[in-house]
């Protein structure tokens, strides 16, 4: 499956970032770690991460989450 990630504000100031798929080594953590970077150089402070559709998850996705 896919890594899907959406992006949404909930008012005033926090972003959701929605996952489904795999985050793992590859194009899915290279996916992740990109849209992670847009959000820290938009000084994005408040970041939920929702992994509601996540079906699995390696050290690598855990670790770009991290940030």
């Amino acid at each position: 499956m896919i890594l899907n990630i959406n992006k949404k504000r909930i008012e005033p100031d926090i972003m959701v970032v929605e996952l489904q798929g795999k985050v793992c080594m590859g194009n899915s953590a290279k996916e992740l770690e990109w849209a992670v970077a847009e959000l820290q150089k938009a000084n994005e402070k408040k970041v939920i991460f929702d992994l509601s559709g996540v079906t699995m998850m390696d050290s690598t996705g855990i670790g770009i989450v991290a940030m």
